[in-house]
C-alpha cells in the first residue's frame, strides 16, 4: 500500500502580520519589502511598533527602503523615529510652493539679529567682516517660498551641540543641518519624527542623549491637548479583545499607565495600527485555532497490533 500524505502549509505568524499590513496599506509596501524594512531599518520593534512606523513612513512619504526613515529603541525602550536630511529635502523640493533652502553659521562676533516684522513676517539681519569671527552660537535657516513667504528657523548650539562624534569634527555643518530640517519639518508640518544631528548620540541603537526640550515620548506639550473620548476608549478596548492583544503591552509600549492617558490623537493611530492587525484566529466554537502539523497515513501492515508475549514462568 502507498504511503498518503496530506501536507498542510503553515504560515508564521511574523508572514501573516506582515501580509495583514501589507493589504492594509493596499500594497504600496510588499509583504516582501515590509520583510526587508521591518529586519534592516526597524530591528526589534513588534507588530504594533512596526505598524505604527509603516504608517509614518506613509504618511509623511519618506521611504524607509531608501533609508530616508528609520527607528531605533533608546535605552529605556521608547520607540524613536529618524530621517535623514536628504529626505527632509527631497519633501521639501516636492512641495509645489517651495522656491529656495539656504543655511548659514552665525557667530559671537558676528552682527545678526533675527526676529518678526509688524507684519508677523519673519526677518533675519545678519553680516559679518572677513576674518576671526568668534565661536558659533547657531545657525539658521531660510526657504523661500514662490508666493513670497519665508520660514525661518533658528537652531542654538548649545542645545544640540554635545561635542561628540561629528559635532566635535564639523560642528558649523552639523548646526546648518539642525536649522534646515526644523524649517523643512515647519514647512511640511511634520512632528514626532529627528534627524541623528538633534540628538547628542546614537551608538549601537541606542540613543544616549536628548536635546533639551525633546521629551522621550516624542511628543511636544503643544501636541497633549485633547484626552482621547469614551468612544475612542471603548474602539480601542474592542480591537485589543479581537485581536487578541494584551491592555499591558500596549500601555508599555507607548509609555502611559493607563488607557485614559492617551492624547486623541494618540488614540486615533492606535485605532489605525490595531485594525492593520490581523484578528485572532478562532475556530466554530470561538476558541483559539491550534497548529495543525503535517498529517501522514501509515502503511497497513505498519498499523497491526503486533502480539504480546509474556514469557512462562518456571
Amino acid at each position: 500500500m502507498q504511503k498518503k500524505t496530506t501536507q498542510i502549509t503553515k504560515t508564521s505568524p511574523v508572514a501573516s502580520a506582515l501580509s495583514a499590513l501589507a493589504e492594509f496599506i493596499k500594497n504600496k509596501f510588499s509583504p516582501k519589502e515590509l520583510e526587508l524594512i521591518k529586519r534592516t531599518v526597524a530591528k526589534n520593534t513588534d507588530d504594533l511598533e512596526f505598524a505604527y512606523f509603516i504608517q509614518i513612513c506613509l504618511g509623511t512619504g519618506l521611504n524607509p527602503l531608501l533609508k530616508e526613515i528609520w527607528c531605533y529603541k533608546d535605552n529605556k525602550n521608547n520607540l524613536i523615529m529618524f530621517a535623514s536630511r536628504d529626505g527632509f529635502r527631497r519633501k521639501a523640493q516636492e512641495n509645489s510652493n517651495f522656491r529656495s533652502l539656504n543655511s548659514i553659521e552665525v557667530k559671537s562676533k558676528d552682527s545678526f539679529e533675527m526676529g518678526t516684522n509688524e507684519s508677523g513676517e519673519a526677518f533675519v539681519k545678519h553680516s559679518f567682516s572677513a576674518g576671526d569671527r568668534g565661536l558659533t552660537i547657531g545657525a539658521y535657516a531660510v526657504i523661500q517660498l514662490k508666493n513670497g513667504s519665508r520660514v525661518v528657523e533658528w537652531a542654538d548650539m548649545k542645545t544640540y551641540n554635545k561635542g561628540w562624534n561629528t559635532w566635535g569634527t564639523h560642528p558649523d555643518e552639523m548646526i546648518k543641518k539642525v536649522a534646515e530640517v526644523h524649517a523643512i519639518k515647519k514647512m511640511s508640518n511634520i512632528q514626532g519624527i529627528y534627524t541623528e544631528e538633534e540628538f547628542g548620540s546614537v551608538q549601537n541603537g541606542i540613543v544616549t542623549a536628548l536635546p533639551s526640550g525633546v521629551q522621550e515620548n516624542n511628543l511636544t506639550a503643544d501636541e497633549k491637548v485633547e484626552q482621547l473620548s469614551d468612544k475612542q476608549r471603548k474602539e480601542i478596548e474592542t480591537l485589543m479583545a479581537l485581536k487578541g492583544r494584551e491592555m499591558t503591552k500596549l500601555l508599555e509600549h507607548f509609555q502611559k499607565e493607563k488607557i485614559t492617558d492617551f492624547t486623541n490623537k494618540e488614540a486615533d493611530e492606535v485605532v489605525l495600527l490595531l485594525k492593520a492587525m490581523p484578528d485572532k484566529p478562532q475556530d466554530n466554537a470561538g476558541e483559539a485555532i491550534k497548529p495543525k502539523r503535517t498529517l501522514t497515513t501509515p502503511k497497513a501492515e505498519e498499523t497491526t497490533a503486533k502480539p504480546i508475549i509474556k514469557p512462562r514462568k518456571p
